[in-house]
């Protein structure tokens, strides 16, 4: 589209002509355009004084800053007016601000009393795509998992998607990507994927409708970054893409983030019975925990093709498993959700210890091994460095509390000496000066963490099933806990996170 030319701004003779004209029109006088009257009114313009010629200017500079705000009359290099982009921002906004409060609303409507917020299921969604142009992807890949606090991983679809041919231009882009991530060989290579996106379409559709009452196809939720893709690979599926030409009619793209905050806030005000959430204080905390994507390396989640590739963390059905692992990590503590391997956490997880209740004391538990109430049973692993913890440390390891249930306790570590500040920099110069030699020793400065326990073992983490050992051994348990990361070799010690 052609650039609009540009308007001249208005000056203060031409708010002169237009009086000039109107006053010599009241008295007769005829003029066969804007020109002629620049020449009659010409001379009494050059006449005027500064005072006469104020008002004038006046209405110049307010029609000067009119302009200026004047958005439908402002163009981009494209053509288009700057009003109308920021109709379309303010759309966008007002899209965004109802998707934020449809999911709170969404997840403020369920409970765990009635175990609507239990079993209600969620769907992830993610898709792989060798390019995109003018806002439409390519794909090459589609996963949708379904997901319950209650069952985990309900049940998954996914499907490799095989195109005819690629944009022209767009070979070296897609080639790139696919070579980066995927790995899904570029079209006309077949990689066993559908070619009939109508079949493909009615089976999203079908997965999506299974045990739904009403007509309305439930939200989809992925990361932000990932919302246009999925929305628009959807339509492209559907065949309804939106007048927009970036998502389909039918489907509701929603972020994960979002989703993931409110959820974890609703299953912790269920845990504290408290009005306000204490899960996440901001949603930043939830965009970080997707962000660090603790699962990445789970074997034996990935689509067939993946597993043979040196790329199983780009896979998409990997993907939307590994977002269930980590909401089930985080959440389902708090609603008293025991965590099965392979459902809610990987295969390999360690859940002996996911329903832990923290707020049992230490003192309790030691007085009541001590007084014989309970029979000691140690864990396989303690964070106590038996080489200098007391007798009473080494004996509260892991009990069971009478009338408590299956409630394990698990003890701490002693809490390390607080560690000597080291001596500023004019302590440092007035010792040079009068030692007359360097006191920059270990001793001055000690390393952080040096001394007692833990300058001498690694800190271990355990608790809420998180994550897999990178081997299965004797004396080597998984990490876990919302978000602590994996252990990598406890071969020779004897010790448990806290």
């Amino acid at each position: 589209m052609p650039n609009k030319k540009k308007k001249e701004p208005k000056n203060p003779y031409y708010f002169f002509m237009l009086k000039f004209r109107k006053d010599e029109e009241s008295k007769g006088r005829r003029f066969g355009g804007m020109a002629e009257v620049a020449t009659a009114a010409g001379n009494k313009w050059r006449e005027m004084n500064a005072a006469q010629r104020a008002p004038f200017e006046e209405l110049a500079r307010k029609a000067k800053l009119q302009d200026k705000n004047d958005l439908e009359n402002k163009y981009t290099s494209q053509g288009v007016s700057y009003a109308q982009l920021q109709r379309e921002e303010e759309e966008r906004r007002e899209k965004e601000r109802k998707i934020i409060q449809d999911i709170q609303q969404h997840v403020g409507m369920l409970d765990v009393a009635s175990g609507t917020l239990l079993w209600h299921p969620f769907y992830f969604a993610h898709v792989n795509y060798y390019c995109q142009r003018d806002g439409n992807y390519y794909p090459c890949e589609i996963a949708i998992a379904r997901f319950t606090l209650r069952k985990g991983i309900d049940d998954t679809l996914h499907s490799l998607i095989e195109l005819d041919e690629l944009p022209r231009g767009y070979r070296y882009e897609a080639t790139r990507k696919a070579q980066e991530t995927h790995e899904i060989p570029l079209p006309p290579n077949e990689c066993g994927g559908e070619r009939d996106y109508y079949r493909l379409s009615r089976k999203i559709h079908a997965f999506l409708m299974e045990g739904r009452d009403d007509n309305t196809l439930p939200p989809l939720y992925t990361l932000p970054v990932h919302i246009d893709p999925v929305a628009n690979v959807l339509g492209f599926l559907d065949n309804s893409v939106d007048d927009d030409g970036r998502g389909s009619k039918a489907f509701r793209v929603y972020p994960l983030v979002k989703l993931f905050f409110e959820l974890r806030n609703a299953c912790a005000r269920h845990k504290h019975n408290q009005n306000e959430g204490v899960g996440f204080p901001v949603e930043a905390l939830a965009e970080r925990e997707l962000d660090k994507d603790m699962f990445n390396f789970t074997a034996g989640i990935s689509c067939a093709f993946h597993e043979t590739k040196d790329s199983v963390q780009y896979c998409s059905l990997s993907i939307v498993k590994r977002w269930c692992f980590l909401i089930a990590d985080h959440c389902c503590q708090d609603v008293d959700v025991p965590l099965i391997p392979g459902s809610h956490v990987p295969i390999f997880s360690d859940t002996s210890k996911s329903m832990i209740k923290p707020e049992i004391p230490r003192a309790a538990a030691a007085a009541a091994v001590q007084n014989g109430a309970i029979p000691k049973q140690p864990m396989p692993i303690t964070l106590i460095d038996h080489s200098k913890a007391s007798q009473s440390d080494k004996d509260v390891r892991h009990y069971n509390v009478s009338g408590a249930g299956d409630v394990p306790i698990r003890s701490k570590a002693p809490a390390p000496p607080p560690l000597r500040q080291p001596n500023t920099m004019p302590q440092a110069i007035a010792g040079v000066l009068r030692k007359k030699e360097p006191i920059f020793t270990p001793e001055d400065f000690p390393a952080i963490g040096d001394g007692g326990i833990f300058g001498k073992i690694p800190m271990a983490v355990a608790g809420r099933g998180r994550g897999i050992p990178l081997e299965i051994k004797e004396n080597k348990v998984p990490g876990a806990g919302r978000g602590r990361g994996l252990v990598d070799s406890l071969a020779s010690l004897n010790i448990i996170g806290d």
